[in-house]
């Protein structure tokens, strides 16, 4: 295809909104081929901030105001520019669309597509960048139609080169800082491990602002090879000696953008607003809370840099958006894997929600007028959208999967270090998080008040004391936290049923071993959702799960563990060759009990 093929294509299929038929417009199109699989190059161009940091386009300021994002910066590095920038628009693997209107500097405004085609060969790709652009002056329409190549050339190689690393921002330190290796020596000191506390340095002092406003740990286990779990302990350890802080991020359930950081969980408020998505929103979802770690101010001062805006990249869950003039219509076609989708209208409650599997598939027409819910439809999805609406739409469709190097604070709450060094960390009144699919044990004393009468309460005081301690150990060997003691009951929360088992054994055994301790112990086990809500102790689980946990002991004897009824199928899907007596509990209800 010729240059002006190329530029007649994108005039026919991508239409400028802004009206430049009395402006100096310079239209170029820059395309080049690519052996790639289509994923990865989208995710690769997708990820403007950092093909524009690569070609050293200069950082910019992103002020929000009334929902609309204006962004300041200079122009070639040298002329004061701002702009208001356009919602951007995009089909996965089809195209990205990117419009803004100027308000300061050379240009009125620009209008910029890359557009993914199918090569010649199996993994072959062709990308094409195509830029129009109004400007104030004939001097740079003739400046960028001498530069314009030049530069699709850098965009290309750059491409190439993060392509070839598989698109991951790999940042290369040479040597370390005396800076850096001060603070390694003090986080060692703090008990940290000196491998890690040399990498913390280098991320303190010599790491990019944009790398560091946002330390996300899962993002660092890519990076640094370190388990999950093991970040999340270092840098608790090094948060609470004054390196880092935690931060709490609350997400707009839709577009996935930070809404709000705080740094206590007593800042976060029950209600919360998204501007750009029309959106007030309830905070008791645990899945719009991001918890992501910042550098102590009192080392450093970050500043949240950025080299693009709105780039698709920072929501990879969308898969689709793009404007709907007065009753266009337009059909779509999705591939796509077993996952949870929506299909909504920006700024409208009402959504199309399904889900894929393997099978038939479907074809969707939906006006946005009611809410409809789908369940195991064919992964193959065909859309037919129309508005209806008498004015121009935003239709967004997206996985409603987690966002990338997502960190729940489920995490953090069964953390015990967490809990040992954030004691008095509170949820702010009024909010009140679910957390799903907890598994909480009980573990109680058998025959507790003729154990006090018999020994007096100086000498069983004793007795109980020991028994947390030897219950703590094996708990916490199993990673899991004790919520809170009740009289010489223990509430605790572990990973899983075969751990609790475990655990409820080794207390047992060392229990009967101890010659100083004078009683036995019972336990009673259930899994649920729970809500995490402020108490005396600090961070509370609480609700009908943890009651039918608790109720459960009624029906288990000295050294025996019940379980409710889910977590008994539970065991039984896994094959567990385990006996257990079936007995039933609140005149109605079954549970199973086994013997420790």
């Amino acid at each position: 295809m010729s240059t002006l093929e190329r530029l007649k294509f994108f005039a026919e299929n991508y239409p400028n909104p802004f009206d430049n038929s009395s402006n100096i417009t310079y239209r170029g199109a820059y395309e080049f081929l690519i052996d790639c699989p289509l994923a990865l190059i989208f995710k690769t161009i997708s990820n403007t901030s950092l093909v524009n940091k690569k070609l050293k386009v200069p950082a910019r300021e992103e002020i929000e105001l009334d929902g609309r994002l204006f962004i300041k910066t200079k122009f070639l590095g040298l002329i004061p520019t701002y702009w208001e920038e356009h919602p951007w628009r995009w089909v996965y693997g089809r195209h990205i669309i990117a419009n803004r209107e100027h308000h300061i500097g050379a240009m009125k405004n620009e209008h910029a597509i890359f557009h993914f085609e199918k090569g010649e060969g199996e993994n072959q790709h062709r990308v094409t960048f195509y830029y129009e652009v109004a400007v104030k002056s004939r001097v740079l329409k003739f400046l960028l139609e001498n530069t314009f190549n030049g530069f699709g050339k850098k965009i290309e190689n750059v491409v190439r080169e993060l392509v070839e690393i598989q698109g991951k921002h790999q940042t290369l330190i040479k040597g370390i800082s005396e800076h850096a290796h001060r603070a390694s020596k003090k986080l060692i000191k703090a008990g940290i491990s000196k491998p890690m506390a040399e990498l913390m340095g280098e991320l303190i002092y010599q790491a990019d602002d944009d790398e560091v406003y946002r330390i996300q740990l899962p993002k660092l286990v890519e990076a640094w090879g370190y388990d999950l779990d093991i970040l999340i302990d270092n840098f608790l350890i090094a948060s609470n000696a004054g390196f880092f802080e935690i931060c709490w991020d609350v997400l707009c359930p839709h577009c996935k953008g930070t809404r709000s950081r705080n740094q206590d969980l007593e800042d976060l408020l029950k209600i919360n607003h998204c501007v750009p998505c029309a959106l007030t929103f309830e905070l008791n979802d645990i899945d719009i809370i991001d918890v992501t770690f910042k550098i102590s101010p009192s080392l450093r001062e970050v500043k949240n840099i950025s080299y693009c805006a709105g780039e698709p990249f920072k929501k990879q869950h969308i898969l689709f958006q793009d404007n709907f003039g007065s009753g266009e219509k337009r059909k779509l076609e999705f591939e796509l894997p077993e996952k949870l989708y929506r299909l909504r209208i920006l700024g409208q409650k009402e959504n199309l929600i399904f889900s894929t599997s393997d099978g038939q598939g479907k074809e969707f027409n939906w006006d946005g007028t009611n809410s409809i819910t789908y369940d195991q439809v064919g992964r193959k999805i065909n859309f037919s959208l129309t508005n209806g609406h008498g004015k121009e739409i935003t239709y967004i469709f997206e996985s409603l999967s987690l966002p990338m190097f997502y960190l729940s604070p489920l995490k953090i709450f069964n953390n015990q270090k967490f809990r040992r060094l954030y004691k008095n960390q509170k949820i702010s009144d009024g909010v009140q998080l679910k957390l799903p699919d907890q598994i909480i044990l009980f573990t109680d004393v058998v025959d507790s008040t003729k154990f006090y009468t018999r020994v007096g309460d100086k000498k069983a005081y004793g007795q109980i004391n020991k028994h947390f301690k030897i219950i703590q150990k094996h708990i916490f060997s199993k990673k899991g936290i004790i919520i809170k003691t009740i009289g010489d009951c223990v509430m605790a929360t572990l990973r899983s049923v075969e751990d609790v088992i475990e655990a409820a054994r080794e207390i047992s055994q060392e229990i009967e071993k101890c010659q100083d301790i004078e009683f036995t112990l019972r336990y009673s086990v259930h899994k649920g959702d729970v809500i995490a809500v402020n108490f005396n102790t600090g961070i509370d689980y609480f609700g009908n799960n943890v009651n039918i946990s608790a109720k459960l002991q009624a029906i288990a004897n000295s050294n025996e563990l019940s379980l409710s009824q889910e977590l008994y199928d539970e065991l039984q899907i896994k094959n567990c060759p385990i006996s257990f007596e079936k007995r039933t509990y609140l005149v109605d209800r079954d549970g199973f009990v086994m013997e420790i």
